[in-house]
């Protein structure tokens, strides 16, 4: 089993680095191509990881891998966008750096920040791998699976995305006209930035505010696995000794019906007994379907 499991694992590999090679001689090495990379990258690397632990591939763990999905792209872009903005300003300057320690001090620029924004995530879902029962076996998964993904982006980001710009972008053009929206965001995001630097108390107190609140509403949340979907309609399954006569069938339903209906809330009843004719249920006439419907008022 473990050497099928492996096998897949290497053709998926495979096939990751074959789409990749497509990708790059169709689009001539593109900013887009280099972050398509990093994602096929940051999937085969977390799947791998799941590979080692024994883990199946399940809806919830699919579900994990889909949610990290932003967190994924986000560290996907940032530090291609930074490499390519530095590389942007030296050549436009006529700088006689290296492109190597370019891509290098672009990197370290925003190395902090992907680290510190991953060991957050990671941080709050700490609690998920606590909870208990149902809810615990429900969720593990899929909070497994999303810190696997980000943990991995951040991996991806720290070693082979520079590499990858030092290699892609040594001799690629980088010229691109600026959006007129751009000066515009940037000049008032400057300022809202500086007035903030200048006295950070109103944040801060925003913060303890907000941290304040969620402090007393969270012991009135309550936990529940699956929410109350409204169903009004119920069926159930009817089942008498074996042998049990067609009128006994008729009297014991209708006194079922009348019992159900004399129940407030309860809209209308519907029973069918044995099996129709040409029908796919193997039953005999013992067996019954009562349907109970339920006034939406209740």
């Amino acid at each position: 089993m473990k050497k099928r499991k492996g096998k897949r694992i290497t053709i998926l590999a495979r096939i990751g680095g074959l789409l990749r090679r497509l990708w790059h001689a169709e689009h001539s090495l593109s900013a887009r191509a280099r972050g398509l990379d990093r994602l096929m990258d940051i999937v085969l690397a977390a799947g791998m990881v799941l590979f080692v632990r024994g883990t199946t591939i399940n809806v919830m763990v699919l579900a994990g891998f889909i949610i990290a999905l932003g967190a994924v792209v986000d560290d996907a872009i940032i530090d291609v966008e930074n490499i390519v903005r530095r590389l942007r300003q030296h050549r436009i300057r006529g700088s006689d750096r290296s492109t190597a320690r370019i891509v290098l001090d672009a990197s370290i620029e925003v190395r902090s920040a992907i680290v510190y924004a991953t060991l957050i995530e990671v941080a709050a879902l700490i609690p998920i791998f606590f909870l208990d029962g149902l809810s615990g076996a429900f969720f593990r998964p899929l909070a497994g699976s999303y810190a696997l993904a980000i943990l991995a982006s951040m991996g991806v980001a720290l070693t082979v995305t520079p590499a990858l710009c030092l290699i892609l972008l040594r001799n690629a053009p980088l010229e691109r006209r600026e959006s007129p929206l751009v000066p515009f965001l940037r000049k008032h995001y400057a300022r809202m930035t500086a007035r903030t630097i200048r006295s950070p108390r109103p944040a801060y107190a925003a913060v303890a505010v907000l941290a304040l609140g969620g402090g007393l509403v969270f012991p009135t949340l309550g936990q529940e696995l699956l929410p109350d979907f409204k169903e009004r309609d119920f069926l159930m399954h009817w089942l008498t000794r074996p042998g049990t006569s067609q009128p006994e069938m008729q009297r014991i339903t209708q006194e079922v019906s009348v019992e159900l209906r004399a129940v407030p809330g309860v809209n209308n009843f519907g029973a069918h007994i044995g099996q129709a004719l040409v029908a796919d249920e193997v039953v005999g006439i013992d067996f019954g379907e009562n349907w109970v419907s339920v006034d939406p008022s209740v």
